[in-house]
């Protein structure tokens, strides 16, 4: 049996893969699909974002969801990274359907006609809307997505920033 030192203490080999393993580990969630060390890199990215943000892949895996987005929906990262099927929905609408990230990677017109203030910008999407089995009365919720791209340009994935724009509509409507 091969043993190695550490800091005064004899260590089987094994034993200390895995102390170099967890002492390496990031200060974010990460869940065995992430790949590469691009997603790696976007999801300690994202974490420490001001907005609520996640990202997804082509295949539509949750493979970030920040700090904020935990605080926004509850829902904490460990939960929900590595699921598809429009999992990121469901602390909004309470139901799967495509959201604005979708957008981004499939264009669907009768989708976008939801969203109010839409605009395109290149491959962008910015919208607003009114969801309104989130929060206590409904939620206004601005937002905005972007494709991903590889080193090869290739799209592979998308991200969506959120903010929850209750207090900025009811001032404006104050105004009026």
């Amino acid at each position: 049996m091969d043993v190695s030192f550490w800091p005064g203490e004899q260590i089987v080999d094994e034993e200390m893969d895995e102390m170099e393993r967890s002492r390496d580990k990031p200060d974010f969630v990460s869940y065995p699909g992430i790949r590469s060390e691009s997603e790696r890199q976007l999801n300690g990215i994202v974490s420490f974002l001001p907005d609520a943000t996640f990202a997804i892949d082509k295949e539509g895996r949750v493979i970030a969801w920040n700090r904020a987005m935990e605080s926004m929906t509850g829902v904490k990262a460990d939960d929900i990274l590595g699921f598809g099927d429009y999992e990121y929905s469901l602390p909004f609408y309470g139901f799967r359907q495509p959201i604005l990230i979708d957008l981004v990677l499939q264009p669907d017109p009768n989708l976008e006609a939801g969203y109010e203030a839409m605009e395109r910008d290149g491959m962008s999407l910015t919208g607003e809307v009114f969801i309104s089995s989130f929060g206590t009365n409904g939620t206004y919720i601005w937002a905005k997505a972007s494709p991903l791209y590889d080193s090869n340009g290739s799209v592979t994935g998308a991200i969506e920033s959120l903010r929850d724009i209750r207090s900025c509509t009811h001032i404006t409507e104050l105004a009026s």
